[in-house]
């Protein structure tokens, strides 16, 4: 109960400070280019240099590890994150750093409102990152979303001259279009890797370690950011940029530049926490929801336009959103059933039963999922498919076993019983989110399929 309410809680404030970040940073990038700022790589500096702030919660977390640790007389480390880790964190900075200056780049030559709207296709293509790096399962409301957020973004490539700032041209408008498209697909990519990364993870992923991480990540992505800057040489600039600004210089340093990073890293923080507390595409999907007050925020500060393009565009997005979270409220239902009817079941003594006894228990359920083996090859014994499977699925459910696991018999297993493993694909998928009493009792099915596949019931 304890842990479910951290968890409500970490939901809470990643929510909040991802909705902070979300609206105010696009805003806050946008007051910058339209009041004499020019410089790209600066803007994308901006966007992570906010990072120093991660190290308030991680001091507090050390102290209150180090306290607990002292009464139990154990050494405490200053950082939980282990090389493997920093390792891809570091890389992902430096995609992260990519997509900074990509989506700064968009932000210097189009309006928020606009840029709001190409961003909210990210959801179609976290969505599609997920089906194929996470096993992200799609329904047909998640598909439907998914065809409708990306349809809302395409309709802003109509009459795209109306929608172009004062000033400039229709190669910059289509430059910085693109740009926003590319850093929306960057992003999109970058969620489910970081689900996946979690989940492949050797050692366990706490809010603490996320945090390290998110740490490695900012300052390298800065870091890239900073040799862009020195490259295209604007600490040259900054001084005489900062004079020319049209809300004075001192507003220049406090609010644009100060704000900015520390709004931008909400961003940063809010999404990487939702994946860590539920799952890429749910942090997609709240970048998403966001867009309706991005862009009333955008046409009040800024009086942008706001043609019919943008109004059908913003009519899908929503659609879209609504789409997948009616969605999700019917598979949770389905998923409580699910569980309800799993826990009902005696998983020792289920499984400690002969194949034939259980096939009362789990045909109906085989019937109504519509599992079909009924045409498997029979080249072993029933048994030995029934021990073999059995024995993997609870041993693959053990992290510390998995490795060791897989590298002695999992190949010659899997090839003795391959076109089972390809039939209960998305059954194994169906695990993630059970806990150890379900999956056990998803294995106690899946033995008992297997016997009824091989002919001993």
């Amino acid at each position: 109960m304890m842990k479910m309410k951290m968890k409500t809680v970490l939901v809470i404030i990643n929510c909040i400070i991802l909705a902070i970040g979300n609206c105010g940073g696009p805003l806050m990038t946008r007051l910058y280019f339209r009041n004499g700022g020019k410089r790209i790589w600066f803007s994308s500096f901006l966007q992570t240099s906010g990072c120093p702030i991660i190290l308030l919660p991680l001091l507090f977390s050390f102290l209150t590890r180090h306290r607990k640790q002292e009464q139990e007389d154990t050494k405490t480390t200053l950082f939980l994150i282990k090389p493997p880790l920093f390792l891809t964190s570091v890389v992902f900075g430096l995609l992260i750093g990519f997509d900074n200056y990509l989506y700064a780049y968009g932000l210097a030559y189009l309006p928020v409102s606009t840029s709001s709207l190409i961003i909210s296709s990210q959801l179609a293509f976290t969505a599609l990152f997920a089906f194929f790096m996470v096993k992200q399962r799609f329904t047909p409301f998640t598909i439907n979303a998914v065809v409708l957020l990306t349809l809302g973004a395409g309709s802003l490539a109509l009459h795209a001259d109306g929608d172009k700032l004062p000033k400039e041209t229709r190669k910059e408008y289509i430059v910085g279009f693109a740009m926003t498209v590319a850093a929306a697909v960057l992003y999109a990519f970058v969620l489910p890797l970081v689900e996946l990364t979690y989940k492949k993870a050797s050692q366990r992923i706490s809010y603490t370690l996320v945090l390290e991480m998110q740490l490695v990540l900012c300052v390298v992505a800065t870091c890239f950011c900073l040799v862009g800057m020195l490259a295209d040489g604007d600490f040259k600039e900054l001084r005489g940029e900062a004079r020319e600004f049209k809300l004075g210089g001192s507003k220049y340093y406090c609010v644009v530049v100060a704000f900015t990073a520390v709004i931008w890293q909400g961003f940063f923080l809010g999404s990487i926490g939702m994946i860590f507390c539920a799952s890429s595409l749910v942090s997609g999907v709240l970048i998403s929801a966001l867009l309706p007050l991005t862009e009333v925020l955008a046409v009040l500060f800024f009086r942008e336009k706001f043609q019919a393009e943008k109004g059908v565009s913003l009519f899908l997005s929503l659609w879209g959103f609504v789409s997948y979270f009616y969605g999700k409220i019917q598979s949770e239902k389905e998923k409580r059933t699910q569980e309800a009817q799993l826990s009902q079941l005696q998983v020792t003594e289920y499984l400690s039963l002969p194949p034939v006894m259980g096939n009362a228990i789990t045909s109906g359920t085989l019937k109504k999922q519509k599992w079909h083996p009924d045409k498997l090859k029979e080249e072993d014994s029933a048994t030995s498919r029934f021990q073999e499977i059995n024995e993997a699925y609870q041993v693959l459910s053990d992290p510390f076993k998995r490795e060791e696991y897989d590298k002695k018999r999992m190949r010659r297993i899997y090839e003795h019983n391959m076109e089972l493993f390809d039939r209960y694909k998305e059954l194994i998928f169906t695990c993630n989110g059970l806990g150890m009493k379900n999956f056990l009792c998803l294995i106690a099915k899946l033995a008992e399929a297997v016997a009824v596949a091989s002919g001993i019931v």
